[in-house]
């Protein structure tokens, strides 16, 4: 199975159960946007068994999400939030997505984010029961996030990152990732 090489969209909320009042929702197209699963392992990929045979130690693959600071300043960033039921998405900016993913993470304590690549929340990745096949969105941490000047010819060019990173270890590829066939 091939992962989708380029997104278009992606969708990040705040992780309530049942979503409370305030609780918001960006939605961010983006231009060419990279995705990728990196494979977990039990120690090394391979062990060398008694009789001198190669085993494989594959625990699972982790989704690995990069928002690069020129692309999301250069993509639209819409916004909606709950009050009783789910809003219509308005206009935002990038700057209010960063307050709002601060204030959840750090102020409110949350552990992490759900992501949808495909627009859609309906059905979670289930850890203890896999749904490769359903699930359309996933949990996301924030493993750093990255602000670094480069100077050339005394010219100075700043660029950023935000890093997430799966807060479970699938055990294949889901389905929502899959490249389309052609």
């Amino acid at each position: 199975m091939a992962l989708s090489s380029k997104l278009e969209t992606i969708n990040i909320r705040v992780d309530h159960a049942t979503p409370a009042s305030g609780d918001w929702e960006y939605k961010f197209t983006i231009n060419s946007m990279v995705s990728d699963i990196g494979q977990v392992n039990y120690g090394s990929a391979f062990d060398e068994a008694v009789d001198g045979s190669l085993r494989h130690n594959l625990r699972g693959f982790r989704l690995n999400l990069e928002l690069n600071w020129e692309k999301l300043l250069s993509s639209t960033a819409q916004k909606r939030t709950y009050t009783s039921s789910w809003g219509d998405f308005s206009s935002s900016t990038v700057s209010a997505f960063l307050t709002d993913l601060v204030d959840a993470l750090v102020t409110d304590g949350d552990g992490h984010v759900e992501v949808s690549f495909d627009g859609t929340f309906d059905t979670i990745y289930n850890i203890s029961t896999p749904n490769l096949s359903t699930a359309d969105h996933f949990r996301f941490v924030l493993d750093s996030s990255t602000f670094r000047t480069v100077y050339t010819n005394q010219i100075g060019r700043s660029s950023a990152n935000l890093k997430f990173v799966g807060k479970q270890i699938l055990t294949g590829i889901p389905a929502a990732l899959e490249a389309p066939t052609v």
